[in-house]
C-alpha cells in the first residue's frame, strides 16, 4: 500500500479498471487514498514549478468521488485522509 500511481488506471471503452497488485494486503484504505493524493499533489507542483501554485482541484475531486464511492464517514474520513496526505 502507498505505491498506487495514475499508471495502474486502465481505461478502456468508459469502463476503468485498477491494476495494484505488487503489494496487494489487507490495509487502511484511507493511506493509499492520501499517498494517491500527495502523489498527484507533487506532479502539479513540479508542473506548475513550485507547491505554492500548485493546483489542488484534480486532488479534491478524487478525494469527493472516493468518499462517495466508498460511503466514507465525513469527517473522520476527511482527517484521516488529509492526515496521511500531509505525512506522505
Amino acid at each position: 500500500h502507498g505505491d498506487f500511481t495514475p499508471s495502474q488506471v486502465l481505461l478502456a471503452g468508459g469502463v476503468a479498471a485498477l491494476v495494484d497488485l505488487d503489494a496487494a494486503c489487507l490495509a487502511d484504505p484511507d493511506l493509499d487514498a492520501g499517498r494517491f493524493l500527495a502523489y498527484l499533489d507533487a506532479r502539479a507542483a513540479r508542473a506548475a514549478g513550485s507547491r505554492a501554485t500548485a493546483d489542488p482541484e484534480p486532488g479534491e475531486a478524487f478525494l469527493s468521488a472516493y468518499a462517495a464511492a466508498g460511503g466514507a464517514d465525513g469527517s473522520a474520513f476527511d482527517a484521516r485522509v488529509r492526515g496521511y496526505r500531509a505525512v506522505s
